[in-house]
């Protein structure tokens, strides 16, 4: 089985040259007709599909921290970042700060009632600020 996956793998790494799918795209429509054709089982696609998307979603993160980056000074020593979320109720907004692997974050906070919140006396270094107002 592992080998159908690396042949259908590398079928897909030169189908998609020719055409304009994303490798994952291909690689799901052809666990698809794998599960069509009884080759695999309903787990083994929900498996595979799962890895596929689940890795997509991490190239996109990837893609959208690298975009939104805020570039400090590399000079050294310290830097401060400040802001305002605009919401309907600003206030209470959780605020993190983190490097470029958003799993990192090293420091927060909230934003007060006018949706203002600040970092101080941080690295300087390129960090990503989330909000995020799931409380």
């Amino acid at each position: 089985m592992k080998y159908i996956y690396l042949v259908i793998g590398m079928v897909c790494s030169l189908s998609v040259m020719a055409q304009n799918q994303t490798p994952e795209d291909f690689q799901l429509k052809a666990l698809e007709a794998l599960l069509e054709e009884n080759r695999i089982t309903q787990l083994e696609f929900n498996q595979s599909a799962a890895k596929i998307q689940y890795r997509q979603q991490q190239q996109e993160m990837e893609q959208f921290i690298q975009s939104r980056s805020l570039v400090v000074n590399r000079l050294g020593g310290t830097a401060s970042i400040s802001g305002t979320v605009t919401a309907v109720d600003p206030e209470n907004i959780s605020i993190s700060l983190c490097t470029f692997n958003v799993y990192n974050c090293i420091a927060f906070t909230s934003t007060d009632a006018s949706g203002d919140y600040s970092f101080n006396n941080i690295p300087a270094d390129n960090y990503l600020v989330v909000a995020n107002d799931d409380f």
